[in-house]
């Protein structure tokens, strides 16, 4: 129990780390690079064709409504629905570290990001991950 709660601790700071390093580039000017669409091919030094990524986090807290769970063999999946804005949303357990009931307070990380893809669809979602 105390590796899973020390890996789940470990993905929540890993996650908050990327988080925090994306917002630090976008305040300092810099736009980075998303290279996660390799469809289009590049041509070097052509800066029309560049995909950039911004990104935001907001770290707020509901009300557990539902829980979902799965086991297969050993391994577990958790996530938990909850109001946000108005909205029924599901924030994932991604390392299944939580144990949660209906009613219990959960924190999570609104994660906002937005890719710009040069002659393709613009990429603009939301995830919700506990904390």
């Amino acid at each position: 129990m105390k590796i899973l709660h020390t890996l789940t601790s470990l993905g929540i700071l890993t996650c908050i780390a990327l988080q925090i390093w994306t917002i630090k580039q976008i305040d300092c000017g810099h736009r980075a690079q998303a290279s996660i669409f390799p469809d289009r091919p590049r041509a070097a030094g052509d800066s029309s064709q560049k995909q950039t990524a911004r990104g935001k986090y907001d770290v707020v807290e509901g009300t557990v409504t539902h829980i979902f769970t799965a086991m297969r063999d050993a391994s577990r999946f958790v996530a938990y629905q909850v109001e946000w804005n108005g909205q029924q949303v599901i924030v994932s357990d991604s390392l299944a570290g939580s144990h949660l009931k209906l009613g219990d307070t959960i924190k999570f990380m609104v994660s906002n990001t937005k890719i710009d893809r040069p002659g393709l669809q613009k990429v603009d979602t939301i995830s919700f991950t506990i904390m």
